[in-house]
């Protein structure tokens, strides 16, 4: 499956969670797990949240080493080495299962 534009439910399922959200935005704003505003060194696995123009925003995972694994790269899932690829980083939160 193409996960182009569809980067919440990627995550979601990347992590096997029943919790879903409308898109990354909500789940962002939500009070599913503590916010890191700003924090620029998320750990392993937590979700890392940018705030988009098509309103939208877009969440991707970290990969513990400055960079993260999302959808939209290049129409698919892929690394990007730097948390500034996108403007606009919010930060993150701790990923989970639930």
């Amino acid at each position: 499956m193409v996960y182009e534009d569809l980067c919440e439910r990627a995550i979601r399922l990347a992590w096997g969670r029943s919790t879903h959200y409308e898109d990354a935005l909500h789940h962002w704003n939500s009070d599913d797990g503590e916010q890191h505003p700003g924090d620029t060194h998320p750990p392993k696995g937590a979700f890392v949240f940018w705030k988009t123009t098509g309103g939208h925003g877009h969440v991707g995972l970290a990969d513990g080493e400055g960079g993260y694994w999302s959808t939209n790269v290049h129409g698919s899932i892929g690394r990007f080495t730097s948390l500034s690829f996108f403007s606009h980083y919010l930060g993150w939160k701790s990923g989970n299962s639930n």
